[in-house]
C-alpha cells in the first residue's frame, strides 16, 4: 500500500496520536456531561417504546408503524435487557457520536496530512450539531460514524489500487460489505448514502484507478450488502404502495433541499449571525477540495457529499418524502474535514480561521448547555388530560405521539387510540379515520374527535383543507406539540363531559 502522507497510519507519531486522543477524550466528556441533561423528547420517546418491546413485537411494530428498519430499536432493547433504560438509551449514539472524531481524523489525513487530521478531529469533536446528534437516542449519530467508516475504508482500497493495481485487503473489502449492509438497516432514507458512496467509487475508478478488478470488487460488494438486506425489501415495497401519506407530506422544493443542507452544514447551533458567518465557512470546503494533496478524492468527496448526495434526496422526496432536516447530517462530518484541510492548507490565516470557527464551536455548546429543555409533550397531554372526555377517539399523527402519551403517565383505552393497530403510521388522516371513527361505538357517542401531532403548522393547514367548513376545529397548542379537536355537531369550544372526564 502507498506510504506516502497519505500512506499507513502506522507512521503516525506518538505525539500525534496523544493529542488525538486527548481529543476524543474531550469529545466523550462533552457527549457524557450532556447524558443527563435534558428529558426524553418525542423522537427519543417513541425509541424508548419501541425498545420496551418484545423482540418479536419489536420487528412486526416496526414493519407496520415506521418506515425504518428495526435494527436500531433492537440495539435498544439489548441495552435494556442490560438494565439500562430512560437517558441512558442515549449510550450507544453517544459512543458513535465519538467515534466519528478519529473516523474524521483517519480520513483527513489519508486525503492531506497530519494537520488536517488533528484539526478536523477538532472541528468534529466540538461541532454542536454532531454534539446534538450524539445526545439523541435516534439513528443518526450512528449513521454519521458508519458513513465515515465507509468512506475510509473505500480510500484505503482506491489509494492500494491506484498504487500498486492490486484490488485490496479482503478483510477491508468485507468491511464496505458490512458498513453499506448497515447503513441499509438503520435507516429507511441511507440508500441515499449507499448510492453516495458508490458514485464516490466510480468517480474514483473513472478518474484515477482504471482497475477492471477493482470494479468488480466493489460492484460484489455492494450486492453482497443488497442481499443482506433484502429480508426488508418486502416491507418497503409494501409501505411504498401506500401512497396516502401525501395527504401530509407535500413535494419538496428546492428551496426546502437548500434550508436542509444548510441546516446541517450551516452551523446552526453557533452563536453568530446567521447567515453571514455560514456562508463564510461554506467557501472552505471547496477550497480545502481543490488544494488537497489527494485532489482528485477530495474532489470526489466534496461532490458526493455536497452535491449528489442531496440532489438523490431531493430527487427521491418527489416520491417518498426523506427530507425531514436530520436525514441530511451525515454530510456534516465530511464538510467539516474539506474545511480541516483549507485551514491546515492556509498557513497562519488557516489557523486564525480555525481558532474563529473553534471558538463559534465553544460558544455554541455554551448555548446548548444553558438553554431550557423542550418538555412540550407532557405539558400538552397534561392539557389534553383537562379536555377529553370520557370515550372520545384519539388519533395519533404519527403512532409516536401516542408513545408520548404513555411516557407522560396517560394510558388511555387501547379502544380510544385510532392510531394504534391496523391505521399506523403509514394510513393518513382524515379519509380511514373518519370512516372508522363514525361506525365506530364512539363515533355514534362522542361529539369530538382528537387529533394529536407535531406542530407542524403546514400540517395543520393541510389536515383543515381536507376536512372542510363542515369541522369545527379548537386547538390546545404547546411549542411542539398540538392537539386538534375535531366536531361534527355543537360550536367549538370548552364543553361539559357528558360523563366522568377521560382519566385512564
Amino acid at each position: 500500500m502507498h506510504r506516502g502522507v497519505r500512506g499507513s497510519y502506522a507512521s503516525a507519531s506518538r505525539p500525534e496520536l496523544s493529542l488525538l486522543a486527548v481529543i476524543a477524550l474531550a469529545a466523550l466528556a462533552l457527549r457524557l456531561a450532556g447524558l443527563w441533561s435534558a428529558p426524553l423528547d418525542f423522537d427519543e420517546i417513541a425509541t424508548n417504546y419501541f425498545a420496551h418491546l418484545s423482540l418479536h413485537g419489536l420487528i412486526a411494530q416496526s414493519a407496520l408503524r415506521e418506515p425504518n428498519p428495526p435494527s436500531f430499536y433492537v440495539l435498544e432493547h439489548l441495552l435494556l435487557l442490560a438494565g439500562l433504560s430512560g437517558r441512558a438509551l442515549r449510550l450507544p449514539t453517544i459512543l458513535a457520536g465519538t467515534a466519528t472524531v478519529p473516523l474524521a481524523w483517519a480520513i483527513a489525513r489519508r486525503l492531506d496530512g497530519r494537520a488536517a487530521g488533528l484539526l478536523a478531529a477538532a472541528l468534529v469533536a466540538t461541532s454542536p450539531t454532531s454534539l446534538a446528534m450524539a445526545l439523541e437516542a435516534r439513528v443518526y449519530a450512528l449513521v454519521a460514524a458508519v458513513t465515515l467508516l465507509a468512506i475510509l475504508l473505500l480510500l484505503l482500497q482506491a489509494d492500494a489500487a491506484r498504487e500498486t493495481g492490486e484490488v485490496g485487503s479482503r478483510k477491508i473489502w468485507l468491511g464496505i460489505v458490512l458498513a453499506s449492509a448497515a447503513l441499509l438497516w438503520l435507516h429507511d432514507a441511507d440508500f441515499v448514502i449507499v448510492l453516495s458512496l458508490n458514485l464516490l467509487a466510480f468517480i474514483l475508478w473513472a478518474f484515477q484507478i482504471r482497475n477492471r478488478r477493482f470494479a468488480g470488487a466493489w460492484l460484489l460488494s455492494q450486492s453482497l450488502a443488497a442481499l443482506a438486506w433484502s429480508p426488508w425489501l418486502p416491507v418497503v415495497l409494501r409501505q411504498a404502495r401506500d401512497r396516502t401519506i401525501r395527504n401530509f407530506s407535500t413535494a419538496p422544493t428546492l428551496a426546502n433541499l437548500k434550508t436542509d443542507v444548510m441546516r446541517t452544514i450551516g452551523q446552526p447551533l453557533l452563536a453568530f449571525a446567521q447567515p453571514w458567518f455560514d456562508r463564510i465557512v461554506l467557501l472552505f470546503a471547496p477550497l480545502g477540495a481543490f488544494l488537497a494533496r489527494w485532489r482528485a478524492a477530495a474532489l470526489a468527496l466534496l461532490a458526493t457529499t455536497l452535491a449528489i448526495g442531496p440532489a438523490i434526496a431531493y430527487a427521491a422526496s418527489l416520491w417518498k418524502p426523506i427530507l425531514n432536516g436530520k436525514t441530511e447530517l451525515w454530510i456534516l462530518a465530511p464538510f467539516l474535514i474539506l474545511v480541516a484541510i483549507a485551514f491546515a492548507r492556509l498557513g497562519r490565516f488557516g489557523h486564525l480561521a480555525f481558532a474563529v470557527l473553534l471558538a463559534a464551536h465553544l460558544a455554541g455548546l455554551w448555548r446548548m448547555a444553558t438553554a431550557a429543555p423542550n418538555n412540550d409533550g407532557p405539558a400538552l397531554v397534561a392539557a389534553m388530560r383537562r379536555e377529553v372526555c370520557r370515550g372520545d377517539p384519539v388519533y395519533f399523527d404519527p403512532v409516536g405521539m401516542q408513545a408520548v402519551a404513555a411516557y407522560a403517565g396517560w394510558r388511555m383505552p387501547a379502544s380510544l387510540a385510532l392510531g394504534d393497530g391496523a391505521l399506523d403510521w403509514y394510513r393518513a388522516f382524515p379519509g380511514r379515520t373518519l370512516a372508522r371513527w363514525r361506525t365506530s361505538p364512539a363515533g355514534r357517542s362522542a361529539a369530538r374527535l382528537w387529533v394529536v401531532q407535531l406542530g407542524n403548522p403546514e400540517n395543520l393547514r393541510r389536515t383543515e383543507a381536507r376536512l372542510g367548513p363542515a369541522w369545527h376545529r379548537a386547538h390546545l397548542w404547546r411549542d411542539g406539540y398540538y392537539a386538534l379537536a375535531l366536531e361534527q355537531r355543537g360550536p367549538p369550544g370548552p364543553r361539559a363531559c357528558p360523563g366522568n372526564p377521560a382519566r385512564p
